[in-house]
């Protein structure tokens, strides 16, 4: 039922993705499949324009690979980022590297969870 994808076709998929449609659902093997962004389309991106050197795809991605490995802070999701550059350049081109620990704090508390949900 639910298939989860970092970016491009499946050929792109790291090999932590995954797709449990089968095992827990099988009835609903044509399910429409979503893409990791598909997910965050409702969010608002709260940055001006001009300020926006990291998109947020880059921003979601990184996040939710250093929390999956065990991030506990803002410091940790940079660091993660950092050592992990060119397995996560592999998706979005992290063309300005990673986001400090800062930006990541202001960005998230910029963000209107409650329109999201």
């Amino acid at each position: 039922m639910f298939q989860l994808r970092v970016f491009g076709s499946k050929n792109n998929l790291p090999s932590a993705a995954w797709d449990n449609s089968e095992i827990n659902h099988p009835e609903k093997k044509e399910a429409e499949e979503m893409d990791f962004l598909d997910i965050f389309d409702q969010l608002d991106d709260p940055r001006i324009e001009r300020k926006k050197l990291h998109p947020l795809p880059e921003i979601l991605l990184l996040t939710l690979c250093a929390i999956i490995c065990g991030a506990e802070s803002w410091g940790d999701i940079e660091m993660f980022g950092r050592s992990k550059l060119a397995f996560l350049r592999q998706y979005p081109p992290y063309e300005h590297g990673v986001p400090s620990d800062d930006t990541l704090r202001r960005f998230f508390r910029a963000l209107d969870i409650a329109k999201a949900i």
